[in-house]
């Protein structure tokens, strides 16, 4: 027979494993990046819409729309305190996105650049949140190129743990309500006005990325909101939801990817006739990041 007080032992040393691993906390808030270090990422997104129209004296039509984006670019970390990045440079050296809509048995393809390929755009911590510095800008910028630029601000500080990870210790299993609006910025990117969002979003636990630990995170969230364009207006909602991979050394997202639905409806006026339509169709964006 085993020695009991062995058997003892083990059986105690097992007990406190979980205990000891579901008791780290991290403030994920907080940046481990240092001044000069590079991070380098690249997002991919698809997002495929079926738009369906109700035309006077022709009956109901359908719409495809398949919209398809890649965009690659470094940000070079400039000054940090106390956790807290006090500016960086992000440039761009891709960007492509293509939209493609079938109607009546025909297909439009459309190629969109905004001209940011090449650029540097310097962010500065402001209040708690990020700004563009507009000095900083080249003197000929495309308005498409600048207005892009300015819209990132929000989206940069998300990135960087400004907004979507609270400013307190956290262990696995807690759980903390999200600002849609804030987090990605939906309601801009997407023109709406009236827009309200909820989320909420779990540190699942810790977990291992290409050979680095990292912070395995859930999220789930909503927006809704009115969208007008020439002629009518329309109410749409977004829902998503996905998985973060947060290293816990540079306190860097290595991985985010989210899977939802755009959906929406609404009338406009062309030509004299009211045109009565609904859109539905699955978004999918991932986003991958190295430090270096």
């Amino acid at each position: 027979m085993k020695n009991p007080r062995v058997i003892f032992f083990s059986v105690g040393v097992l007990a406190c494993l979980p205990w000891v691993a579901g008791g780290e906390a991290f403030n994920l808030s907080h940046s481990g990046l240092s001044e000069g270090q590079v991070v380098e990422a690249r997002q991919t997104s698809e997002v495929n819409m079926s738009i369906s129209m109700e035309m006077p004296g022709m009956g109901r039509m359908a719409q495809e729309t398949a919209t398809q984006s890649l965009e690659v670019w470094t940000d070079t970390i400039g000054s940090v305190e106390n956790g807290r990045i006090q500016d960086l440079t992000r440039t761009f050296s891709e960007e492509r996105s293509s939209v493609e809509v079938g109607f009546m048995g025909q297909t439009q393809r459309q190629t969109i650049e905004t001209g940011v390929v090449g650029q540097n755009f310097r962010y500065v911590r402001d209040e708690g949140s990020y700004r563009l510095d507009t000095q900083a800008l080249p003197r000929r910028l495309r308005r498409e190129a600048r207005d892009k630029a300015n819209e990132l601000a929000h989206a940069v500080g998300a990135e960087y743990g400004t907004l979507f990870f609270p400013d307190r210790e956290l262990s696995s299993g807690d759980s903390w309500d999200l600002d849609a609006l804030n987090v990605q910025d939906l309601a801009k990117a997407m023109d709406l006005a009236d827009a309200s969002g909820t989320g909420r979003a779990t540190f699942v636990g810790i977990a291992e990325h290409e050979g680095e630990r990292v912070a395995r995170v859930t999220y789930s969230y909503g927006i809704s909101g009115r969208m007008t364009m020439e002629g009518g207006a329309f109410a749409v909602k977004f829902e998503l939801e996905g998985e973060i991979l947060r290293s816990l050394d540079s306190r860097v997202d290595l991985k985010n990817s989210g899977r939802g639905r755009i959906s929406g409806s609404g009338s406009m006026s062309q030509q004299g006739m009211k045109i009565d339509f609904s859109l539905d169709g699955p978004v999918v964006n991932e986003i991958k990041r190295t430090v270096r």
